[in-house]
């Protein structure tokens, strides 16, 4: 039920009272895979917006440059995996 709340959210643009359902539903089962699913998508998408604001308002801050680091790093760790292969 919170997952369907918590959709029914993000359908509406509010992904703050999203994050409130999907926690909700985590704490009444903390391996509902859906309730993961929906809250790392949302986590994910505010944490680009953030990223998006920081670069517009400081794209020389070291922040930023630390940020997209972080974003880097996994996509750089699979494709020396893949080459291994």
């Amino acid at each position: 039920m919170h997952v369907m709340l918590a959709r029914a959210e993000l359908t509406g643009n509010r992904p703050e009272q999203a994050i409130v359902e999907l926690r909700k539903a985590l704490a009444a089962d903390p391996r509902n895979g859906d309730a993961h699913y929906y809250l790392w998508l949302t986590t994910k998408t505010q944490a680009q917006e953030e990223y998006q604001k920081l670069f517009a308002m400081a794209p020389d801050y070291y922040r930023v440059y630390q940020l997209a680091l972080l974003i880097l790093d996994p996509l750089v760790r699979l494709h020396a995996a893949q080459r291994r292969m």
